[in-house]
């Protein structure tokens, strides 16, 4: 009889494992849900905030497009009529600033920016 008893206590013992593995394969897989549900949220709260922020984006290089055309043709208004005077352009200081600005903001890389910027909506 105690053959079968220590039997059924290893039978018992070896289910009671059993479950136990089983509870913490559960609690880790609703840990690991509750985590990800958290992680999602903050997937499309992310990618909602980059469009909002790339239309915002797209308007503000829109408008610097504008201003460096409108700095581009007063800048090269204001060279055509110095030489007209015959003043030395290049001694003005806000004609170098412009011009400098101009360089160090070329039209294209803003345009690249803005396909950037329209591939997130």
């Amino acid at each position: 009889m105690s053959k079968h008893i220590n039997k059924i206590f290893s039978m018992i013992q070896t289910e009671l494992k059993s479950e136990k593995v089983e509870l913490a394969n559960i609690n880790e897989l609703s840990s690991i849900v509750q985590k990800s549900r958290g992680d999602e949220s903050e997937m499309i709260d992310s990618f909602l905030d980059a469009k909002q922020k790339s239309k915002t984006g797209i308007k503000a290089a829109e408008n610097h497009i504008k201003n460096l055309k409108s700095v581009n043709r007063l800048a090269n208004e204001i060279e055509s009529a110095s030489k007209d005077l015959g003043i030395n352009v290049t001694k003005i200081k806000e004609w170098k600033k412009a011009k400098d600005f101009l360089n160090s903001n070329p039209i294209n890389a803003t345009e690249k920016m803005i396909s950037k910027m329209k591939s997130l909506l």
